[in-house]
């Protein structure tokens, strides 16, 4: 289901790693991405086989993880209305933040992620930003789902899945407490963590 809220321009670099990601998936695959969370597993497939790529050609693996990591932001932000603040070089500022929920993440630590198979990698932290008052909440949810092998955590598909049960979880509490027409906005998120 496509998500009500309004994103605002994607930011051309992030534009451009989409298209980069959606070209090599095509190249590998012979399939072509659409930006549903259903295209999920083939990003992982690609991702897969790009780790073998990395060994042999280590200077891809920033192109690969951050093309991949911006595909997956834009699949958030579409599914769940979320948008980017990534106005400089530095991934590691990159974020995207959810309009009908307070979280946010870099989607390009998701993607280092899951080419690298674990968290050790050069790329910036793919942990879920949320209020403070919010965190026990989502880790109950969380912990609450069944666990899964190293290997599928690592992926797009199960990450997806645990933010999709995040967000749920945020808005019910949202609903429950009579907030269910508030949306956030950058404001809201630089009062919390700073910029």
């Amino acid at each position: 289901m496509t998500s009500p809220y309004i994103a605002p321009v994607v930011p051309p670099h992030i534009t451009e790693l989409v298209t980069s990601c959606a070209r090599f998936v095509r190249a590998t695959t012979g399939v072509d991405l659409g930006f549903g969370h259903e295209t999920l597993p083939l990003l992982d497939h690609y991702l897969f086989a790009a780790r073998v790529e990395i060994k042999e050609r280590p200077e891809a693996e920033s192109l690969i993880a951050q093309a991949a990591g911006a595909y997956f932001g834009q699949v958030l932000s579409l599914e769940f209305g979320g948008f980017w603040r990534a106005q400089e070089t530095d991934v590691h500022r990159w974020m995207l933040w959810m309009q009908p929920v307070f979280l946010a993440l870099n989607p390009i630590g998701v993607g280092y992620d899951v080419l690298r198979g674990g968290t050790t990698h050069s790329g910036p932290s793919s942990e879920l930003r949320l209020a403070r008052d919010e965190r026990e909440l989502v880790t109950r949810r969380l912990e609450a789902l069944p666990e899964v092998s190293e290997r599928d955590y690592f992926t797009f598909a199960t990450r997806f899945d645990g933010i999709q049960v995040a967000v749920e979880a945020l808005r019910s509490q949202m609903v429950e407490a009579g907030l269910d027409d508030v949306s956030f906005e950058l404001d809201d998120y630089l009062s919390e963590f700073g910029d």
